[in-house]
């Protein structure tokens, strides 16, 4: 894979750990802050778990596209122990594009539903629901562009491996 491609993957990485850090850390300050205002202050915050909501759904899907770069999602291996290292990386491949299909619909019907919650408010925040699902087509598009470069890599394990032979 070319060096752009790769500054390309390790600045997307950067980016989703830094929001994955930085939206852990809104959840337990949240969290924490609900505890003690409710317990110690006896006030609770209103908008506490309506913030700490959003922010699980966005590292729950940005969890997903990081999953998505290291091709770790949960998968079934038993098949590729019986068949060869080529029919192993068709296999891979032809998942992948499946995957590519899967993650392409999900972006446009998350676009679509921003655009029909684009006048919904969440109740206390008053935060545009079109924000909170803005997170759906940007972390399967992420996971399309770590798609291709799982592509990429596969069609170049399959071309070295077809000129050095199958090994089994």
């Amino acid at each position: 894979m070319n060096n752009f491609l790769k500054s390309v993957e390790l600045g997307i990485s950067r980016a989703l750990n830094l929001a994955g850090i930085v939206g852990f850390l809104g959840v337990l300050g949240i969290t924490f802050a609900q505890v003690l205002t409710r317990y110690v202050l006896k006030t609770p915050l209103a908008a506490s778990e309506e913030l700490s909501r959003i922010l699980f759904i966005w590292i729950s899907f940005l969890g997903a596209a990081m999953v998505m770069k290291g091709n770790e999602h949960i998968r079934l291996d038993v098949v590729k122990e019986y068949i060869g290292v080529r029919m192993s990386l068709i296999l891979e491949l032809f998942i992948q594009v499946l995957l590519f299909l899967f993650n392409s619909v999900m972006v446009v019907q998350g676009i679509y539903l921003m655009t029909i919650t684009t006048r919904q408010v969440t109740s206390v925040t008053r935060i545009p629901m079109s924000y909170i699902y803005l997170i759906i087509p940007l972390s399967f598009l992420i996971m399309m562009v770590f798609g291709i470069m799982i592509m990429i890599r596969l069609v170049s394990e399959f071309s070295e491996n077809s000129k050095g032979g199958d090994t089994k």
